[in-house]
């Protein structure tokens, strides 16, 4: 019997998004766009497998005109996991969703920094960037479409992170939630002085949505963070293989 090693595989499509992140990874100089002829010759070349996934990202790749094209020839071609890193804000188009449920995507994943609409559209840089995501999601909700809820611990938002728990646990109770760690890389990196915060400070934070999540049944992943921010009775929610991952990762974007 053959047995397959599971692949993440992570496709950068553009970098054009709708955002302006003040913790976004991606660098100034990074620019470009694959083609949808390039995005099936690479995926083609990787022939993905049933235990790979594939994440769609950018950017915010839902921008793109053949966006459905892309989701369709993948799980048309490939019995393969297909996620799309998204920030939710173009599902609110409600006919745009249901296009995206009919490729067989099997789920969408966003970011939101804030239970609050201020603090999320402050670091979206974007006015109504939280409204137009919590409206996405809601219609991706409502066709049965899976989702993943994370956020981004920063300066900004790391005393939210309980109210966070409870904010995605109450709205989205279906989905998953996760607490990422800060990649410091790109525009995060420019602004590190302004939204990084030390791991001691988060630490009572993550530990007490932990408490939260374990006490309303819901599934918490802590990812990018090491395990010294937390308490070891919490060290089975760490992601401990996200070093792993990354370095294995295979990786496609316009500047490869």
């Amino acid at each position: 019997m053959l047995f397959l090693k599971m692949r993440k595989i992570f496709l950068v499509t553009d970098y054009n998004c709708n955002n302006v992140c003040i913790s976004c990874a991606k660098k100034t100089e990074e620019k470009g766009r694959l083609s949808f002829e390039q995005i099936i010759e690479k995926i083609n070349i990787i022939k993905p497998s049933e235990k790979d996934y594939i994440e769609i990202s950018g950017g915010e790749p839902t921008l793109r005109e053949d966006i459905i094209d892309i989701c369709k020839y993948i799980k048309s071609n490939y019995d393969t996991n297909l996620i799309i890193l998204s920030n939710g804000r173009r599902f609110k188009d409600k006919s745009f969703s249901k296009q995206i449920k009919k490729t067989g995507i099997d789920r969408v994943m966003t970011t939101f920094y804030s239970p609050d609409a201020h603090t999320h559209d402050l670091i979206t840089g974007k006015e109504g960037s939280f409204s137009d995501s919590i409206q996405g999601l809601k219609n991706l909700e409502d066709i049965s479409v899976d989702i993943s809820i994370k956020t981004v611990i920063l300066k900004q938002n790391y005393q939210q992170l309980p109210e966070f728990v409870s904010f995605v646990s109450d709205n989205f109770p279906a989905a998953w939630m996760s607490l990422h760690g800060l990649i410091m890389r790109g525009r995060a990196y420019d602004n590190r002085e302004q939204i990084a915060i030390r791991y001691k400070d988060i630490k009572p934070y993550v530990e007490k949505s932990l408490d939260i999540a374990i006490e309303k049944n819901k599934n918490l992943g802590i990812a990018i963070l090491p395990s010294c921010v937390v308490d070891p009775m919490y060290w089975q929610y760490l992601s401990a293989g996200w070093k792993k991952m990354a370095r294995e990762m295979v990786y496609i974007s316009p500047e490869e």
